[in-house]
């Protein structure tokens, strides 16, 4: 039974992450050989200022560039 946790900035749509799970559902599918009812998925999303890149919080990392 593959469970899989995605870690993603907040802020998709619930259509995206619909498409998102149906996407990586199939991925497994087709790559190890599980039926789809096996695969779980976990969600976590993460304000961009709770992640932290080279020192600094990730918006001042990306301001940097």
């Amino acid at each position: 039974m593959p469970i899989i946790q995605i870690n993603i900035a907040a802020g998709k749509t619930n259509e995206q992450k619909k498409e998102m799970y149906k996407l990586v559902t199939e991925a497994m599918v087709k790559s190890v050989g599980v039926k789809e009812e096996a695969v779980t998925i976990f969600v976590n999303e993460y304000d961009l200022s709770d992640i932290g890149k080279a020192g600094k919080s990730y918006p001042e990392f990306l301001g940097s560039k």
